[in-house]
């Protein structure tokens, strides 16, 4: 799982669209895709959206975001260094 997120405010005053996550190794248009204000937030709702559809890759992504119950920014930062993200 390669995650790519995407930072593209729009000119609407809802920012909860501003940041776009996609697993860019299964990406093809009508798969999931995670959405935020942050990009953890984007990460987090593709994660979750992965885990709705049964993904294993985006189980073992959960469990790593979740370990030491870390901030999630916090996480994602880790799986950064880690090159899991």
């Amino acid at each position: 799982m390669r995650i790519v997120t995407t930072f593209d405010p729009t000119p609407i005053p809802v920012r909860c669209f501003d940041w776009l996550a996609v697993d860019d190794d299964t990406y093809e248009p009508g798969r999931p895709v995670g959405h935020g204000e942050t990009e953890a937030e984007a990460i987090s709702s593709l994660v979750a959206a992965l885990l709705d559809e049964g993904s294993p890759k985006a189980k073992a992504m959960a469990l790593f975001l979740r370990r030491g119950k870390k901030p999630l920014a916090e996480a994602v930062a880790l799986a950064k260094a880690e090159d899991l993200l």
